[in-house]
């Protein structure tokens, strides 16, 4: 109960494991209030714990993630070791379609982005290896990858958004050391 619960009240936290017991490395706390959400977002995102920096973001629903990104052909991928290079990241991705580019991510190391020609590759790589590929004792973490013009064109209904503000306390953390336990993400 120590990491989030300086920033406020919480309605419930989840750590997310294997079948075996261990951590998956992600989880969910929902805080009772926003405004305690965007405290936490805002001192905790990138913030270095254990061996690993976390990030935490409003969470969204999977099929709201999914609508948003129904033709994505570039994936961003996090979590890789800290060494891993483009031809590394290449050579993990390149059995599930052609590729187009490979960038690792100069300003934070252990990100990349990989660009597929076309979106059957790219969902069949997320399919295949979100969570699913380990590195070094750690998952990996693999999402479609919109960039900030194409995101931009694709604004919601204000229904929409009024719905999307309620769940505004619900945070999504990532790369939580595998030895955490939920009760130390609370």
């Amino acid at each position: 109960m120590e990491l989030f619960q300086e920033f406020g009240k919480i309605g419930s936290c989840k750590l997310e494991v294997f079948a075996d017991g261990k951590s998956r490395g992600f989880g969910y706390v929902q805080f009772l209030e926003q405004a305690s959400a965007e405290s936490a977002i805002e001192k905790l995102n990138d913030k270095k714990l254990g061996e690993n920096v976390i990030s935490v973001a409003v969470h969204s629903k999977k099929d709201e993630r999914e609508a948003q990104s129904e033709k994505y052909t570039n994936l961003f991928v996090r979590n890789l070791p800290q060494s891993y290079n483009e031809a590394q990241l290449k050579n993990l991705f390149s059995e599930y379609g052609e590729i187009n580019s490979i960038t690792m991510d100069t300003t934070k190391k252990g990100q990349g982005y990989v660009g597929f020609k076309d979106h059957e590759s790219a969902k069949k790589a997320l399919e295949a290896t979100n969570m699913k590929t380990q590195i070094e004792g750690q998952a990996i973490f693999v999402s479609s990858h919109i960039y900030k013009k194409e995101s931009e064109l694709q604004k919601s209904s204000q229904i929409e958004q009024n719905q999307k503000e309620m769940f505004k306390s619900n945070l999504y953390v990532k790369f939580i050391p595998l030895d955490v336990t939920e009760d130390q993400v609370k």
